[in-house]
């Protein structure tokens, strides 16, 4: 039976986390509308088939400060950076986000 219990806080827990994340990554980044539906003629530092948009945005914290997303496909492209000057073509169904820059963002 305490195992039972163990297991179910800890599942509580992980779903906590999961209520919270969204409102942390709306933080971090912000849609760039004139992306939507481009393809950038840059390699991406990753590219993998995710689960979710937010998948997406943590992968980007790690790997970059651009993502590009495909809302039928699911793919995430992880980007250093996105500028206009690097679209090349259209493709629907690619929405891009960009790191919001803050001046508080080294303080910890």
């Amino acid at each position: 039976m305490p195992n039972v219990l163990r297991t179910l806080l800890f599942c509580m827990w992980m779903c906590s986390i999961a209520v919270v994340r969204p409102n942390i990554v709306s933080r971090h980044y912000v849609r760039n509308d004139s992306f939507t539906d481009k393809v950038l003629n840059i390699n991406p530092t990753m590219t993998s088939k995710v689960v979710s948009l937010r998948v997406c945005s943590t992968l980007c914290n790690v790997h970059g400060s651009c993502f590009g997303y495909h809302v039928t496909t699911s793919a995430c492209r992880v980007y250093e950076s996105c500028q206009e000057k690097d679209i090349t073509s259209d493709e629907t169904g690619w929405v891009y986000y960009e790191e919001v820059i803050s001046e508080f963002k080294n303080i910890y």
